[in-house]
């Protein structure tokens, strides 16, 4: 790639080892690159579906947040 920083932010409702975000991050391997890579971190439960995923750091306040301590970092 021809960039010379990226900055990304990966969110899913998986875990952090096998699905997207590992897919992302293989893919830019050797690349300069700030990540916030937000999955599931633990076992899920049931729940309603915002809870759940501001619990587990996935939900949309929480992807602003990462975008957030990116752009500033």
């Amino acid at each position: 790639m021809t960039h010379s920083w990226i900055r990304s932010v990966i969110s899913g409702i998986y875990y952090h080892t096998g699905g997207l975000g590992e897919a992302v991050l293989a893919a830019l391997a050797g690349e300069k690159m700030s990540v916030k890579h937000l999955a599931v971190g633990r076992l899920p439960r049931s729940g309603p579906p915002a809870v759940l995923m501001d619990m587990f750091g996935i939900s949309a306040s929480c992807i602003s947040k990462a975008v957030q301590q990116l752009l500033s970092a």
